[in-house]
């Protein structure tokens, strides 16, 4: 079993009072460090590396969830791609998978053999942006004694007893004769952005306006407590996208998930 290396706090604070400089775009790894902040002890990582020329590497290897995948994972954000280049190039193992922004995978490509894995296209909601309600369908915050409900929609009810605050999550739904016809999870990524996530609308409700006036309402909530909203959508998920677009989100940026391997 592998021993968990525990970082030096210093070391993830300077990064991330860094990413903080572009919280969008540092967004998907701050997400994480906010994370794993709270763990005890906090950011059981293999090792953090950061350039302050605009390059910061997280190896996740020794994380209790994170930690067990083989390829071991890593994240990388930059703003200087020479300075990225240099961390990657004397840091990343021989094999991996590296979290990164679209426009590095070239980069990784020059270092050895890429196979992407994984993309999502991420877009941004900003206070007083978004659209007005089509319809005038109220959104519930789902409790406890929405349970039922929650198994009924086969909805990750083994996560249900820890989503019940921002920092983990929180669930909304709108109703129809008891039961849920259209969902999604709402989870504070960083000081100033929240994420939608599982945007769904049973298939026999769906083109009724559901899904426009659920992400609209919750998302204005959001909006009057001064957050920031994203929403993240495989690229290949046109329904999902075209809802994004029609209620005021906009395009921010591209990231991926890319299998490397060193030659």
């Amino acid at each position: 079993m592998s021993q968990t290396v525990v970082t030096a706090p210093a070391k993830i604070e300077r990064a991330m009072e860094w990413l903080y400089r572009d919280e969008l775009r540092g967004s998907r790894l701050l997400w994480r460090l906010e994370a794993d902040r709270r763990l005890d002890p906090p950011w059981p990582y293999a090792d953090c590396w950061f350039d302050p020329a605009g390059a910061v590497l997280v190896d996740f290897r020794g994380h209790p969830e994170l930690g067990r995948a083989d390829p071991p994972w890593l994240h990388a954000e930059a703003t200087d791609s020479a300075a990225l280049e240099l961390l990657c190039g004397v840091r990343l193992p021989m094999a991996c998978e590296v979290l990164c922004h679209a426009e590095h995978v070239p980069l990784m490509a020059s270092l050895g053999s890429v196979e992407r894995t994984g993309v999502l296209d991420v877009y941004l909601c900003a206070p007083g942006e978004i659209g007005e309600a089509a319809l005038p369908y109220e959104p519930v915050r789902l409790t406890h004694r929405h349970r039922a409900q929650v198994a009924e929609a086969d909805w990750r009810l083994d996560d249900f007893d820890r989503e019940t605050d921002e920092e983990h999550g929180v669930r909304w739904a709108i109703l129809r004769d008891g039961k849920i016809v259209c969902r999604l999870l709402v989870q504070r990524i960083t000081r100033g952005f929240a994420e939608l996530e599982d945007v769904f609308t049973r298939p026999h409700s769906r083109r009724r306006g559901y899904g426009a006036a659920l992400v609209q309402q919750v998302v204005r909530r959001l909006h009057e407590r001064g957050l920031a909203v994203t929403y993240s959508v495989h690229p290949s998920n046109e329904p999902s996208r075209r809802l994004a677009e029609a209620v005021g989100f906009s395009y921010a940026f591209t990231w991926e998930r890319v299998k490397l391997v060193r030659g």
